[in-house]
């Protein structure tokens, strides 16, 4: 949950595990993106078990990250997601759309999360 806030820390993790999640956001380039939270993309966020905040880079592209609250896993829809990726409240604007994600389909455990970079 602290990923979907902009704080990468993970201090329960093992240690090779954070290394990785490092390395991926490293390698999108967080450190020269926009955060945008999900309490900025959805007002109607308090209503949903899938949450979504969003990095956007300078050129355009942009990673998700995707938080299932809820007690089950979750299959994630276009409607589960399109509500960030669309939101005019998104750096990008609302050209994009949530299969771009590529997680339509992907599976998310209760209390997990996974981390989506939108393909243009």
């Amino acid at each position: 949950m602290s990923l979907l806030h902009d704080v990468p820390v993970w201090t329960l993790a093992p240690a090779p595990t954070r290394q990785q999640l490092f390395d991926q956001l490293d390698r999108f380039g967080i450190g020269q993106s926009i955060f945008t939270g999900y309490w900025k993309l959805d007002p109607a966020w308090r209503s949903r078990t899938i949450l979504v905040s969003l990095y956007t880079r300078e050129d355009g592209r942009v990673m998700a990250v995707i938080v299932n609250r809820g007690d089950v896993s979750r299959v994630l829809t276009t409607a589960d997601l399109a509500p960030y990726v669309s939101s005019p409240a998104a750096p990008a604007g609302p050209r994009h759309h949530a299969v771009q994600l590529g997680a339509v389909g992907q599976t998310v455990k209760a209390g997990d999360f996974l981390l989506a970079v939108l393909d243009d």
